[in-house]
């Protein structure tokens, strides 16, 4: 099973910062906001089970939010169609 990419919204020397957990990089940021986005933004671009942290001023998790698919639920069930008349097909 591969490993669950996850990003954490820590607040880091008076300013936000998003670290990423697998090689440690870390992109500084002036607003919590700000912080939130990127890491939301990361997350979507890379495997499909990243997963964000967001921290309170104190070190405890304050939010775990979901990260959507890039794929919409239309495009998702579209593709389990085709892929099924693909198969159905090809029996026959």
């Amino acid at each position: 099973m591969a490993r669950k990419e996850v990003f954490h919204v820590v607040l880091r020397d008076g300013s936000w910062a998003v670290r990423r957990q697998s090689n440690g990089y870390i992109w500084v940021f002036n607003s919590k906001t700000d912080a939130i986005d990127d890491a939301l933004r990361r997350a979507r671009k890379t495997k499909p089970r990243a997963e964000v942290l967001i921290y309170g001023t104190h070190g405890q998790v304050f939010q775990k939010p979901i990260v959507k698919s890039r794929f919409s639920e239309k495009a998702i069930r579209d593709a389990v169609r085709a892929v099924k008349s693909q198969r159905e097909a090809s029996k026959e």
